[in-house]
């Protein structure tokens, strides 16, 4: 037996969405994308450079390992290696002098930059057929999204 869907039929949007988000948490877009470019970094070095630049200035680390939905032993690895690699740097926060923060080294900003760029012309290849009305509402509806998303589950329904 055949299915069909309709424009607004909830079947075919879960299928969607589920398969959107099998290949976005397999990480082998983002992995091939940088290894394209040949930038060397895993999908969770990236996470925890993007989620740096986005708290601006220092974090400290459980605050990332929060921010990055894993427990503290993880990110004192992830920051250990990172570390090593002149990405980030930890240094004492001035609040509390017993805290250290986490934070972008010059390198690491410019690392994470090389791959947001690498990101963007793959997506620009992706999208090279679509409209600019096309992405416009793509965006949009995306944002909407992911805002319902957030809304739904701050408020527990």
């Amino acid at each position: 037996m055949t299915t069909t869907h309709t424009a607004g039929d909830l079947g075919a949007l879960t299928g969607s969405i589920q398969a959107f988000g099998r290949m976005i948490s397999q990480g082998k877009v983002v992995e091939a994308v940088l290894k394209r470019a040949k930038i060397d970094l895993s999908r969770a070095d990236l996470q925890a450079l993007h989620a740096l630049q986005e708290a601006g200035g220092g974090v400290r680390p459980g605050d990332l390992a929060d921010r990055l939905l894993v427990d503290a032993p993880t990110i004192t690895r992830r920051v250990q290696l990172l570390e090593a690699r002149n990405l980030v740097r930890r240094t004492t926060d001035p609040c509390d002098r017993r805290a250290q923060l986490v934070q972008l080294t010059a390198q690491g900003t410019r690392t994470l930059e090389r791959a947001m760029t690498a990101y963007q012309l793959w997506l620009e290849t992706v999208l090279a057929g679509w409209t600019d009305a096309d992405r416009a509402q793509l965006a949009l509806l995306l944002g909407r999204f992911t805002e319902d998303v957030h809304a739904v589950e701050a408020h527990g329904h």
